[in-house]
Order: C-alpha cells, then sequence, then structure tokens
C-alpha cells in the first residue's frame, strides 16, 4: 500500500503544480429602460466586477452601444468564479446577484431592464428574456469603520462567551 502512495505522490505533485486549464469565455447583453424591446440604454455604464483566481478585486468598465448591448471577453470561466454586473444610466441603477458559468458553458447573454419596479413577469411576451430581473438600485455605500466595529463586537462576544464556558 505504501508503494501505491509513493507512486501516487508524483501525480498529485504534478496535477496542483498545473492546475486546470480555464475556458476563454464572454458575457454580454442588452439593457433596456422599459417594458418594450425598442427601450434600449445606449451610452449606460457597464462595470463588470469580480475576484480573479487570486483574490484580487477587479473592475472591467464599458459602455452600452447604441443598441443597449455590451459584451466582456477572454473572461475566465472556471465555475468556482463569480461576476457581478452595475449598470449605470441616468434614470435607473443595477447591481446583479452573482453569474457564475455553467461546466463548460462559454458563452453567457445577460439582459437587464433598468426600470424600477418592472418584474420579469409583468414583461409583454416577444420581448427578449431578462435575466437581470427587476431592477435593485444603487448598492449600500461602503464604509471600512462600520465593518471594523462589528468585527470588534463579534470578537469581543465570543471571547466573553469562551471566558464564561471554561471550566473552573
Amino acid at each position: 500500500m505504501r508503494r501505491g502512495l509513493l507512486a501516487a505522490l508524483p501525480l498529485l505533485l504534478v496535477a496542483v503544480a498545473h492546475p486546470a486549464p480555464s475556458i476563454s469565455a464572454s458575457l454580454s447583453g442588452q439593457v433596456y429602460t422599459a417594458d418594450h424591446p425598442d427601450s434600449i440604454a445606449a451610452s449606460a455604464a457597464v462595470t463588470l466586477i469580480y475576484r480573479d483566481r487570486d483574490g484580487e478585486l477587479a473592475r472591467v468598465e464599458t459602455v452600452t452601444d447604441r443598441s443597449g448591448r455590451f459584451r466582456y471577453q477572454d473572461l475566465d470561466g472556471d465555475t468556482s468564479l463569480a461576476y457581478v454586473l452595475r449598470i449605470d444610466d441616468s434614470r435607473s441603477s443595477f447591481l446583479s446577484a452573482p453569474i457564475r458559468y455553467a461546466a463548460g458553458q462559454e458563452e453567457i447573454d445577460f439582459n437587464v431592464l433598468l426600470t424600477p419596479g418592472s418584474m420579469q413577469s409583468d414583461i409583454p411576451s416577444g420581448h427578449p428574456s431578462l435575466d437581470g430581473g427587476m431592477a435593485q438600485g444603487r448598492p449600500v455605500e461602503q464604509k471600512p469603520i462600520h465593518t471594523a466595529l462589528i468585527v470588534l463586537a463579534v470578537v469581543s462576544a465570543y471571547g466573553l462567551l469562551a471566558r464564561w464556558a471554561r471550566p473552573r
């Protein structure tokens, strides 16, 4: 059995040293401002936000063209990575839920309706699908001091609980 484990060790080291190649993928879509197909959002700011394989936060910005379309190419199609779209138009903003590629998937078409309060079920038949669902407004501004205070409170509470539960 030891020989089998020793023989498998070099294979394991090679597998760890050379991770599986990533799939080159794309993410594209069209942005609409009302519940009919001709209501395109031309020149809307689209930001793709994600953490790369090294955990580094990345932001890639583009603008929709005259037909309201955007496209990101040469993305990592790894199923463990999540992408978020932020779309800002003069009338509304949208922040998507995390978008992930399925195994072997190379392209995602993600259309978004920016009209506040519109649900996908309210969209008339014949309108392109709206994977983004309803507009979610602007994200809450992050304040690092609040995060630090919350972490300090949780650590303190845990310390007090551990001290109280210690046998005497």
